[in-house]
């Protein structure tokens, strides 16, 4: 300073004053100036909080081009998305804490964490996830690669009974859930086969039952569900009995059966369980136990052309209500008289009768779902039924000769009455009790081809006029 300045009081006055007001800005200046990490933190827990209380937030952001700090305002919306029953602002922001807390980072930072949007699987990050937990949204964890078989935790063992399968499917993904009271659960999901499917007669459809369960890691927690949980189910080819319309989970540690039909399952059969409800699922696989039939015939060799006729007799296993149950047959030669259907009775029995149709090996067999029973009939050539037929014709054509008709034509027409009667015979037409009244005629047995020859010619071609007027 000029020492003609410090001989001047005024002067000196006015410039110390000068430099405390600048000493006075630039502290202000550094004091108001706060670290980029303090500013960020207390942005996100306005964020937070805004998620908490879905209102608009104020936050304070400093521009990198031109250093001014201003303050803006941000909308912190919520989204349609799948939730659980509303929480007070004092429950929800204790399930954030304990969503942040509980999640798995590195899942959440690999990009394996999700929450449901509008029907649709949407990926979780750490930006998202407070103001999604703000929502009471559950989460969904890959933690798994794929479904594992597992031994059933004790608890649920022991809910199921000791009779109960002690292996499940252990689902890929765990799920963080809100609880009654306001903290978040960790659930694994279980599902596995309980009865298979079996067929079911009365209905001609194959019935089972699986079950599922949601279990906390936690061991020995005692929770409450926020709200139940939904159950996503794949059915492939079937159709939900129970519960209807969908299956939801209230009580953890418990399994919940699910029970369904499928007309023709594949084998192996395979259900799909998700926590999720989009989501693909898991497989489950479910037994698919085949009922049996079992084939016999009356007679092995029948003969061919039409003249022999045999019983297929059924007997149905490993279904339940047989009665009303229909198999279908098929052959590859013969005809069905009956029909390709037979329908069984209370004890799973049927019948089917077939007719001869020319000569050779016939296969009949049952077809899906009663498959791998079958039964090998052979078709005879008839002709010795049919010389038989003839000669029984011929005698009785000459035990009933009378005056002087001449032999030759005597056995033209027995032999061809014979020949007549016993072919009417086989193809269905039962003269013999319409005209005799005898019910003890053997069915089998080439004399027996004889023996209608015999009776034909005996009774006469007018029994059989006698026959359709009595039936008029």
């Amino acid at each position: 300073m000029p020492p003609s300045d410090l001989m001047n009081p005024p002067v000196l006055s006015v410039r110390a004053c000068l430099a405390g007001i600048a000493l006075l800005a630039f502290a202000g200046t550094a004091l108001g100036q706060e670290p980029s990490s303090t500013r960020r933190a207390r942005t996100t827990e306005a964020a937070r909080n805004a998620a908490l209380s879905n209102v608009a937030v104020t936050e304070t952001v400093r521009s990198a081009s031109t250093g001014v700090t201003a303050n803006t305002t941000v909308l912190h919306a919520r989204p349609a998305a799948e939730t659980s029953t509303a929480a007070s602002p004092t429950l929800a922001r204790q399930y954030v804490h304990d969503v942040e807390r509980k999640v798995n980072r590195g899942l959440l930072d690999a990009g394996k964490v999700s929450a449901i949007d509008n029907g649709k699987r949407v990926v979780v990050d750490n930006t998202s996830l407070p103001a999604r937990a703000a929502r009471n949204q559950v989460f969904y964890e890959f933690a798994r690669a794929k479904p594992a078989v597992v031994a059933v935790p004790q608890v649920l063992q022991q809910a199921a009974g000791s009779a109960a399968p002690k292996v499940a499917t252990l689902l890929r993904e765990d799920v963080l859930v809100p609880t009654s009271a306001g903290m978040s659960t960790r659930l694994q999901t279980f599902a596995r086969d309980e009865t298979g499917l079996t067929y079911v007669g009365a209905r001609n459809r194959f019935e089972g039952r699986f079950a599922v369960a949601l279990s906390p890691v936690e061991p020995g927690a005692a929770l409450t569900l926020n709200a139940p949980k939904k159950i996503s189910l794949g059915l492939p080819g079937g159709t939900l009995i129970a519960p209807v319309p969908e299956l939801v989970i209230a009580k953890l540690d418990d399994w919940t059966p699910v029970i369904f039909s499928v007309n023709q399952p594949a084998h192996p059969y395979l259900v799909s369980v998700s926590a999720s409800t989009s989501d693909h699922g898991d497989p489950v696989p479910v037994q698919v136990i085949q009922p049996t039939v079992n084939l016999a015939t009356d007679r092995t060799f029948v003969p061919g052309y039409g003249l022999g006729t045999f019983i297929v007799s059924v007997a149905a296993t490993n279904l339940l209500e047989p009665q009303g149950a229909q198999i279908t047959f098929q052959a590859d030669g013969g005809m069905i008289e009956t029909g390709n259907v037979v329908t069984l009775d209370q004890s799973g029995r049927g019948t089917l009768r077939m007719r001869s149709v020319g000569s050779g090996t016939v296969v009949v067999r049952a077809l899906p779902p009663f498959d791998g029973a079958s039964v090998t009939v052979v078709f005879k050539n008839p002709w010795l039924l049919l010389v038989l037929a003839v000669l029984g014709g011929i005698v009785g054509a000459v035990l009933i000769r009378k005056g002087r008709a001449g032999w030759p034509r005597v056995l033209r027409n027995g032999a061809l009455t014979g020949l007549a009667m016993a072919i009417l015979y086989y193809v269905g037409l039962d003269w013999v009790v319409k005209a005799t009244g005898w019910t003890t005629l053997a069915s089998a047995g080439e004399f027996v081809a004889f023996a209608l020859g015999l009776l034909g010619v005996l009774v006469g071609i007018g029994v059989i006029t006698a026959v359709a007027k009595k039936k008029e």
